[in-house]
């Protein structure tokens, strides 16, 4: 373009099985199968294509995203996923979450790589939280990390989105669904945790499980239904998305 930047969009959705769908189904479904995890792995791909690209400059390759765009240029900086996921050694030369999902922890989240990274998000967001932002940002901050976070008063998510209703584009917009800015996630890889005696009544942290868990194969679909809301999801190239595990409680509509 005139500033001499070149774009390149990744389709995140539509291609994977479960995103096939009409546009009101198809982002709920790939949300509640990958919970954004996918991005990531796009995010490290697509910067990989871009570095071999002849007319491209791999040292000035940047990452902005959206909502759960947001959670792949936000996360991508983790090396351990780096590492699992492609181009590692490659880094962005900056990243720009947009008003991203914050409230997952992972394993290794705060081991960085080194890009400066500037998150932009509303304080009346409620598919993330502007709240768990800014706990993850000061984490990083204890690692020596270059990220900040700019909290807007009074603003939604999707706040650089206008809608065109009926009656003329539209500021605000209400939207069905459910928001988990009021969950916690939680990478863990212990299963002797995600017992009913374990959890007790009441329970609102969400366990994230990678990979095989012998409760949850063991355990009865009817329990398994009772005590929580699950999705599990992976991929033909052969990587795991999490097994993403919570209590209902936590969730508002």
């Amino acid at each position: 373009n005139s500033m001499g930047l070149a774009t390149f969009m990744v389709d995140s959705n539509w291609p994977r099985r479960k995103c096939k769908k009409t546009f009101k189904k198809a982002i709920p479904n790939c949300n509640d199968v990958h919970k954004g995890i996918t991005r990531i792995v796009d995010a490290r791909r697509a910067l990989e294509l871009l570095s071999k690209h002849p007319r491209i400059d791999p040292a000035r390759i940047g990452c902005i995203g959206s909502s759960l765009g947001g959670i792949g240029c936000l996360y991508q900086s983790v090396k351990r996923f780096q590492k699992m996921w492609g181009a590692p050694g490659l880094e962005f030369a900056a990243s720009v979450p947009m008003y991203p999902v914050c409230n997952f922890k992972y394993l290794e989240d705060d081991i960085m790589s080194d890009e400066p990274i500037r998150i932009h998000i509303g304080d009346l967001d409620q598919y993330g939280s502007a709240e768990s932002c800014v706990k993850y940002v000061e984490r990083l901050h204890l690692k020596g990390k270059d990220i900040t976070i700019t909290v807007y008063p009074g603003v939604h998510h999707a706040f650089d989105t206008m809608i065109t209703g009926k009656s003329g584009p539209q500021i605000t917009f209400k939207q069905k669904g459910q928001f988990f800015s009021q969950c916690n996630f939680e990478e863990n890889t212990d299963s002797s945790v995600l017992n009913e005696e374990n959890l007790g009544e009441g329970f609102n942290q969400i366990l994230t499980q990678v990979g095989f868990n012998e409760w949850l194969a063991s355990a009865e679909e009817k329990k398994i239904k009772k005590l929580f809301k699950w999705a599990k999801g992976g991929n033909k190239r052969g990587y795991a998305n999490p097994t993403i595990i919570f209590d209902k409680s936590c969730v508002t509509k």
